[in-house]
């Protein structure tokens, strides 16, 4: 009864940190999607990472336990959880677009490019266009990597309220559609991390092996 009640508290602590990890990420995007505000939304999704991460490492029976705990969170949890708020704001935008969204043929008035080496080496390259729109609901800027010249049209996806990025209905709409569908994914192996963590967390401290030395004078041997 008492390595029950023993669990108790500890079982508890878990989950609150564990779901204060993932809310406080949750509501920076939210947040930095929504109001353009990343300056908070990055400093949350942060905080959510550390209390994360402060649950099983404070929860470690001992130096070799805590050692497998950040050995474990930094392989699994850390890659999870940028890709978990990536993915996160691609739902959202994608969501905003879907349901407020209207779809305008803006003219190109301007346009100015920069291109850039991708990767370390070969001849790769990739050029990006800065362009000033003149759309229906008012002057836009939008950077692609499509091209058009002066005088062209583009189609874009747009939120009248501006409440998210406006995008080409071309591949540029199609790739928050795919990449919205990788959330439930990166939040379920970001669960699958945290309870990895937290196994480690709750083992026992690990045995030191039992020396032994030889007493001479009377030939026995003793534990030191």
């Amino acid at each position: 009864m008492g390595d029950r009640r023993s669990l108790v508290v500890p079982v508890l602590r878990g989950a609150a940190l564990t779901a204060a990890g993932l809310l406080l990420p949750t509501v920076g995007v939210w947040q930095g999607v929504r109001t353009g505000q990343w300056t908070l939304g990055v400093t949350l999704c942060v905080l959510g990472a550390l209390s994360l991460a402060t649950g099983p490492i404070w929860q470690a029976a001992d130096k070799a336990r805590r050692t497998q705990v950040v050995v474990a969170l930094l392989a699994l949890a850390a890659p999870l959880l940028p890709g978990y708020c990536g993915t996160l704001a691609d739902q959202i935008s994608f969501e905003d677009l879907s349901r407020y969204g209207t779809t305008v043929t803006c003219q190109v008035r301007g346009m100015s490019s920069e291109t850039i080496q991708a990767g370390d080496s070969g001849p790769n390259e990739i050029t990006t266009y800065d362009y000033a729109l003149a759309c229906p609901t008012g002057a836009l800027s939008h950077r692609t990597t499509v091209t058009a010249t002066a005088g062209r049209t583009l189609e874009l996806r747009l939120d009248p309220q501006g409440r998210t990025t406006a995008v080409l209905t071309t591949w540029e709409y199609e790739d928050y559609a795919q990449k919205q569908r990788l959330m439930p994914w990166f939040l379920a192996g970001l669960l699958v991390a945290v309870a990895v963590a937290w196994t480690f967390a709750l083992l026992p401290p690990r045995r030191r092996p039992q020396t032994y030395e030889l007493n001479v004078a009377d030939g026995t041997i003793e534990p030191r």
